[in-house]
């Protein structure tokens, strides 16, 4: 007979081991494999775990540079769409024409500021500067280039008037604030190189390297204050308009968290071997104490299953086989029978859960027409109990819009239809309903099954889009309509007009464009806030200006129906960090719908309050017919127009949603209320300090 490995140990060895308890010998052996386990995973995980992370801060800083270099084809984009508008403006071309370099100066120099240029410049057909603003802006080429040390982004238009040519250029100097504002958008830092030196950094300039080498392809690392704490991705060449390279940006990720995440892996490794080692003990212990008691425990486990726990399992051990033999037998018949009763309720929780997710309703119907079940999406559909119609007439209960009995709406077996009922409060829904014949399940005779959808919501944004597309065509057909007859006019009897007449059609055409600019303007935000793409640009902005405008924009329309305007805003008040382009939006806006429901002759207000706390009021009173307080709620919402007018003015319902959705993202809130005397004052406040936005 061969003996075992632990009778050849030497004899001092196996007489320890005969004094070592059971307990003791379970505890080191499940010590000693925690450990080893620890070990084997823990060192291959760590690498993995470091090259993981470090790999993906390398894919970060790559996905940062290909973000920043898409917003500067954003902003190549943005200023030629803006120097082309400039360029094409009548009043800078009469300006030119006229020969009057300061108020072409001025003019130039209010266009920068509203749509947030650096500089502007115009140049005649020899080159020659006719102004520039601010004064002393560099005169860069297209696209980037460097002028007087700067790097600089601008865009060119040719504006050609009757007896001269001009060349209109604006554009951003690239500086630190600038390589500031897209670090925050990236989350990364930026830094901009000319000819290997840094002209413009979103960190300290005094902690980072004078030059960078941007030869060659791939990342690198650079010191900041000593440490090695910026990790740095390829470098991207910025191209003026002949594909020549002018400059490269470079972008930056800080090393900080990964070294972070590393202590705080190293941290919960350490807790979960810990962890390992105080589970190991004590399920040794555990099995210790249940070996030594075998018999009670059997005991202990047949009186569980006879009181009905068939969830504890019987511990089955090992020594004596006798005992032993009977637990398996135990455990078997305990396990067997839990698998039945489990799949049981499994099936059943399974069906119950199933009929509570499904969003139609399924109401089931014998041949006497008495509901045999209701499940959850019927209750919510209808209104209706299970406990209050199971065992009722299903006409007794449920009732159609028109009065007739539901049995004679819902469909034959296999057929499908639209059914309209009331809701238990007697709100009306429209169902779509669908039929199958079903066998009872105590053998009796076939059931009709109902299967329930609630597409009164589908009915009423059918209904929207189509009052939607039915409007917007009168809305577009009515200025061109006006713009197509000016025009035809113009063409045939420009001789024969004096200058009151064709300055009357130039104001129809120019109210009819400026209407068809705010629907346009409506359309596309509603379409960017629809797509999760809508923001502001916030910045010091005055009030008072942006008001002005849109009162300039406003004022043709309002003369035109004899509305004088009165503004009244109190003095000296701060600037307000806002996006100008969207608030001056929100006015006209606002004004529009004012002009379009007061009666003509009659004064419309506007009026700024002085600030009350964190935030300044700002309302527009008319003296319409008033809004209900029923239609208050949804007044604010796309496609919703007012009800009680007979006015003759049309609109699409998207004024005001778009009103809501600028104010809301400038962090302030909207409302309309009832003007005393008779009107409606619609409002709307803005914060004082920088918020989100």
């Amino acid at each position: 007979m061969r003996a075992s490995p632990v009778s050849q140990w030497p004899s001092p060895v196996r007489a320890g081991l005969a004094r070592t308890s059971l307990t003791s010998r379970l505890v080191v052996t499940f010590v000693g494999v925690v450990l080893v386990t620890i070990v084997a995973g823990a060192v291959p995980a760590y690498v993995l775990f470091r090259g993981e992370l470090e790999r993906q801060m390398w894919n970060q800083v790559e996905a940062g540079g290909h973000v920043v270099g898409a917003s500067l084809v954003e902003d190549r984009a943005r200023l030629q769409e803006l120097v082309g508008t400039l360029a094409e403006r009548p009043t800078l071309r009469a300006l030119l024409a006229q020969g009057r370099p300061s108020a072409v100066a001025d003019y130039i120099d209010t266009f920068r500021r509203g749509v947030g240029l650096d500089f502007v410049l115009i140049r005649d057909a020899s080159g020659s500067l006719v102004t520039t603003q601010p004064p002393g802006s560099p005169v860069p080429a297209s696209g980037f280039s460097v002028s007087n040390g700067a790097l600089v982004l601008a865009a060119s238009q040719v504006l050609e008037s009757d007896s001269s040519r001009f060349t209109v250029s604006g554009g951003l100097v690239i500086d630190d604030a600038f390589a500031v504002h897209r670090a925050e958008t990236t989350g990364l830092e930026l830094s901009f190189l000319v000819g290997g030196n840094r002209v413009a950094t979103s960190l300290d300039a005094e902690q980072l390297p004078a030059r960078s080498d941007p030869a060659g392809e791939g990342g690198k690392r650079i010191e900041i204050a000593g440490r090695q704490s910026l990790l740095l991705g390829t470098w991207v060449p910025l191209q003026n308009d002949a594909g020549d390279t002018v400059a490269v940006f470079e972008v930056g990720l800080p090393t900080d968290d990964l070294a972070g995440a590393e202590r705080r892996w190293l941290a919960s490794l350490a807790v979960g071997a810990l962890l390992l080692l105080l589970g190991g003990t004590g399920l040794a212990l555990g099995i210790s104490h249940r070996l030594t008691y075998p018999l009670r425990q059997l005991t202990t486990s047949a009186l569980k299953m006879s009181a009905g726990d068939l969830e504890t399992p019987v511990p089955v051990p090992v020594d004596p086989p006798e005992i032993g033999a009977l637990a398996r037998s135990l455990e078997q018949s305990r396990a067997h029978l839990q698998e039945s009763l489990g799949r049981l309720k499994r099936q059943k929780d399974w069906s119950d859960t199933l009929l509570r997710s499904i969003v139609e309703g399924i109401v089931t119907v014998d041949a006497e027409g008495k509901v045999t079940s209701f499940s959850p999406a019927a209750e919510r559909i209808t209104g209706w109990r299970a406990d209050e119609i199971v065992g009722g007439r299903i006409d007794g209960l449920v009732r159609t819009a028109d009065g007739d009995p539901f049995s004679e709406e819902v469909p034959h077996p296999g057929g499908k239809r639209t059914v309209r009922v009331l809701h238990r409060s007697g709100r009306p829904l429209t169902l779509a309903a669908t039929a199958a014949s079903v066998g009872s399940p105590d053998g009796g005779s076939a059931q009709l099954a109902l299967v329930l959808r609630d597409i009164t919501e589908e009915e009423s944004v059918q209904s929207l889009r189509s009052y939607f597309l039915a409007n917007i065509s009168h809305e577009f057909r009515t200025p061109l309509s006006a713009i197509n007859a000016s025009v035809e006019l113009l063409l045939e009897n420009l001789g024969n007009l004096d200058s009151s007449e064709l300055a009357e059609l130039l104001d129809s055409i120019y109210r009819s464009v400026t209407g068809l600019q705010t629907l346009i303007d409506n359309l596309l935000e509603s379409l960017s806030i629809e797509a999760g793409r809508f923001t502001v640009r916030r910045r010091p902005t005055d009030l008072p200006a942006v008001i002005e405008e849109a009162a300039r924009v406003m004022r043709p329309l309002l003369n035109r129906r004899g509305q004088e305007l009165r503004i009244e805003v109190p003095e000296g008040m701060a600037p307000l960090w806002i996006d100008p382009m969207r608030i001056t939006q929100v006015l006209v806006n606002l004004l529009s719908n004012a002009s379009k429901y007061s009666p003509v002759q009659v004064p419309i207000l506007l009026q700024v309050y002085a600030p009350e706390g964190q935030r300044v009021r700002v309302q527009v009173a008319d003296r319409g017919e008033g809004i209900p307080r029923a239609e208050r709620e949804n007044l604010f919402r796309r496609f919703v127009r007012l009800s009680v007018s007979e006015s003759p003015q049309y609109g699409i319902g998207l004024g005001l949603s778009v009103v809501k959705a600028i104010v809301e993202e400038h962090g302030g809130e909207v409302g309309v209320e009832e003007r005393p005397g008779g009107g409606s004052i619609f409002w709307f406040s803005l914060p004082l300090e920088r918020g989100r936005g």
